[in-house]
């Protein structure tokens, strides 16, 4: 039988999970705001503000709180009755952080660290959207699409739908080893006739 956590240590495990799951989650909505800032402001201080803080701050945080949400959600699966690859909805929220995570470190991280350098480069006085081009429409989709993920994420942890996988549900289920061994020293319990009334009275009785 698979061992599973303590309830101490289990509720430690999902403690550490929602602490990232949460942080990821707030780190996306801040890049999201500062890319829509940077797409819609007319102010050359604004926009320079935003994209010099998604480049110095954006690739540094995006790998921490994907990671160890990935990594402390994993643990939980594999540490509780859930498993990793028996129930739908985990099997699901593994495919969206896999993908967040490697889109955004491969990608967006990127992409953060280009605006904030095109506007470092540029004079604060003269800049404007054009110093930094598409990739803020780039920042600004990327961003969305992350918290939708992430916030979906979120809600199939809480609801849990869909049920198990068919080679899950279709697995026999072990007995616990101790009670296997009580169930071989305990002598069989004699089986009880059934009697049917019959005009009032059991069959069988004189």
């Amino acid at each position: 039988m698979k061992r599973q956590f303590k309830p101490r240590t289990r509720k430690l495990a999902l403690l550490v999970h929602v602490l990232f799951g949460v942080a990821w989650i707030g780190f996306e909505v801040v890049v999201m705001l500062l890319a829509l800032a940077g797409v819609t402001t007319e102010d050359p201080r604004v926009l320079h503000a935003a994209y010099v803080v998604l480049g110095e701050f954006g690739p540094a945080l995006y790998f921490p709180f994907s990671f160890f949400t990935l990594v402390s959600g994993v643990v939980l699966s594999l540490g509780t009755h859930w498993g990793l690859v028996r129930h739908y909805w985990v099997v699901a929220k593994l495919a969206i952080n896999l993908a967040t995570l490697l889109g955004g470190n491969l990608a967006i991280a990127g992409l953060m660290r280009d605006a904030g350098q095109r506007v470092l480069g540029a004079r604060i006085e003269t800049l404007d959207a054009s110093a930094v081009g598409s990739i803020q429409y780039s920042l600004l989709a990327n961003a969305i699409v992350v918290t939708t993920l992430l916030v979906f994420a979120t809600v199939l942890s809480y609801y849990k739908p869909w049920g198990k996988l068919r080679r899950a549900r279709s697995a026999p289920t072990a007995a616990p080893s101790d009670v296997v061994a009580r169930q071989g020293n305990r002598p069989p319990r004699p089986r009880q006739r059934q009697t049917t009334l019959v005009g009032g009275t059991p069959r069988g009785t004189p």
